[in-house]
């Protein structure tokens, strides 16, 4: 139901590991140099920052997730060189229901972590991962995972992770990202905080970060990195229950065709104390249920490789999916998109299966692409809600919705819980 352009979307959201690796090798180079004139000096007492009691996060690697657990060492791994110490860094990455051992160095000074874990075999393959970035007492942790297949690299994700506080878990949600682009985006929350994560399922559009504050059960997002273009804006809201988040994005950003504004919505939910994703389910909140529902079809819609400004029919290779563009009102300038479900559809990410039969029809505003109506009739398999039903009109001025919508036969009647996602 929102335009997506393949194309921008590689190009707003490719990481720079150039950036990255630069910056922490110059902060190294620094730190050599320090300690060389601190060697001569004589002068063998640690002044940098110790290490974290421990720190627990999310990775993101295109389209999979991951959560991980780091305890440093109390005391130096050997006596204080210069004015920096190096501690021993154990702990694991859990991927795939699966738990890799990891082993490295915290650096006091330049604050950098960097793991390595042991190599597992995973469905006939031999999988192995490697962790760097700094760590800040008031930002937590941030940094870049490497993952490598066969001994190959053959990805780079992002990490963020929080310390827990004393009596006070930091909680791992973990979730997806859809709309002007789509991936992996999952989040760490410990008391009033977040730190998050994001990466696109297609390997080459990179990675990110993100962070906010919670209030009651609402969520602010209030940084985004993004390591190709600058951003000139964001907007990132949501709710958080027991067990799931959910909510919308909205960027602009600056790429070489001048500004591009991208928005979309994400979901997620609460890692189980193993670490894995938890598995949604009809008692999950509403704003959770239909936000995976909206990715799923959008999707669908993808897979048609669509252009709602041309008339045509496109069709994915699987032929199950079809989309239809007329031109509804000349005179008016509206164009309608009509997404049929010729057979069942399976959203890889999230195992959600549309039906076939289901039928989705929006009328778009031209040349604006703004979106005035949507009517659908669907049902899902593998998904928390079975049924949907809507017939509604748009009215982007006033960010409003009226009409109706039905969910598994129970009309919506407070349209407010989801008109955000149609902006």
């Amino acid at each position: 139901m929102k335009n997506w352009n393949r194309n921008l979307q590689k190009k707003a959201w490719q990481c720079s590991m150039v950036m990255i690796m630069g910056g922490i090798l110059f902060l190294a180079g620094c730190d050599l140099q320090s300690s060389s004139s601190d060697s001569t000096s004589g002068t063998n007492t640690d002044t940098g920052t110790p290490p974290p009691s421990q720190l627990v996060g999310t990775a993101a690697l295109a389209g999979e997730s991951a959560t991980y657990t780091l305890t440093p060492a109390s005391s130096p791994s050997s006596s204080v060189i210069g004015r920096k110490a190096l501690y021993t860094v154990s702990g694991n990455i859990r991927y795939r229901g699966t738990d890799f051992s990891v082993t490295g160095t915290y650096e006091s000074v330049t604050r950098v972590i960097s793991v390595t874990s042991a190599s597992v075999s995973l469905s006939g393959q031999t999988y192995s991962f490697k962790i760097m970035g700094t760590y800040s007492v008031t930002e937590g942790f941030n940094g870049t995972i490497e993952r490598y297949v066969n001994g190959v690299k053959d990805l780079v994700g992002s990490v963020t992770g929080k310390v827990p506080a004393q009596g006070s878990l930091a909680k791992n949600y973990l979730g997806t990202f859809s709309g002007g682009a789509g991936g992996t985006w999952n989040f760490t929350i410990q008391g009033s905080t977040f730190t998050g994560t994001y990466a696109n399922y297609d390997p080459e559009a990179g990675n990110g970060t993100f962070s906010g504050t919670i209030s009651g059960s609402t969520l602010t997002i209030t940084t985004v990195t993004n390591s190709v273009f600058p951003v000139v804006s964001f907007s990132g809201q949501g709710t958080i229950s027991a067990t799931s988040i959910s909510g919308t994005w909205r960027t602009t950003l600056t790429t070489e065709e001048g500004s591009a504004t991208y928005s979309g919505v994400w979901s997620g939910a609460a890692a189980t104390t193993q670490g894995d994703p938890h598995t949604p389910s009809s008692a999950d909140p509403l704003d959770y249920k239909f936000s995976l529902i909206l990715q799923a079809i959008d999707l669908a819609l993808v897979s048609t490789g669509y252009d709602p400004e041309t008339q045509d029919t496109y069709q994915n290779s699987a032929n199950s999916v079809q989309c239809v563009v007329t031109e509804n009102d000349p005179s008016a300038g509206k164009n309608k998109a009509v997404m049929t479900m010729l057979s069942d559809f399976t959203d890889p990410v999230r195992g959600i299966v549309l039906n076939a039969g289901g039928t989705i029809t929006s009328i778009y505003q031209m040349p604006a692409g703004d979106l005035l109506k949507v009517t659908a009739t669907i049902s899902f398999g593998n998904s928390p809600i079975a049924t949907l039903s809507m017939d509604v009109d748009v009215d982007k001025q006033a960010r409003s919705i009226s009409g109706t919508i039905t969910i598994d036969g129970t009309p919506v009647t407070d349209i407010s819980v989801l008109k955000n996602f149609f902006f």
